[in-house]
């Protein structure tokens, strides 16, 4: 078990808002990612998770589709608009396929139906935290802000592995920006590494 995946370790990207109206689906939602290592910020309804969100930026918001005043779905279209790269996980207790429809044409990360299973919840967070970084270092990278990471200075062991492989290896991100070169890729197109 790595640190990333131990009870109640800190993530990068870890940032989460909860909004549930249900005060038994809130402890419950807010314990489990508390426990998964996600640092939780957690309100009933759209108006006040606006607030949180003005007063201070998240990577991932999970959120009841149906809230007192405006939706889950009306939380996620609003946030498009002023934070398009933070994931959205809906959660909603209806199996009605156009809510679903609408959840997807609204761009939700993700879809979870009610009683959210533990492990269920704490994947697609997960999923939703690591997309978060992907689309940050991207930003980081257009902005200039950043270079490829050497596969060296990469965290876990693969990077071990993928600096000894003689083949070259680059990993890009969905805009097509690099966000990990080996030295093997690196001798190949005649790169120099920056110690």
């Amino acid at each position: 078990m790595t640190a990333a995946e131990a009870p109640g370790t800190a993530l990068p990207h870890n940032r989460v808002l909860l909004v549930e109206d249900g005060q038994f689906d809130r402890l419950m939602l807010r314990t489990v990612l508390e426990r998964a290592g996600f640092q939780v910020r957690h309100t009933d309804c759209a108006a006040s998770a606006w607030e949180m969100l003005r007063l201070e930026p998240v990577d991932v918001v999970v959120s009841d589709v149906m809230l007192p005043g405006p939706s889950g779905i009306d939380l996620l279209r609003d946030l498009r608009a002023i934070a398009p790269t933070v994931p959205v996980v809906l959660v909603t207790s209806s199996d009605k396929l156009a809510l679903a429809a609408e959840a997807v044409r609204a761009h939700a990360f993700d879809y979870l139906l009610k009683p959210v299973s533990p492990d269920a919840l704490v994947c697609a967070v997960r999923a939703a935290s690591e997309e978060a970084a992907l689309r940050s270092a991207s930003r980081a990278s257009r902005d200039g802000t950043a270079r490829p990471a050497p596969a060296s200075e990469s965290v876990g062991p693969s990077s071990a592995i993928l600096e000894s492989l003689p083949s070259g290896i680059i990993v890009i991100d969905r805009d097509g920006q690099v966000l990990l070169i080996n030295r093997a890729a690196e001798e190949i197109l005649g790169l120099k590494r920056q110690e």
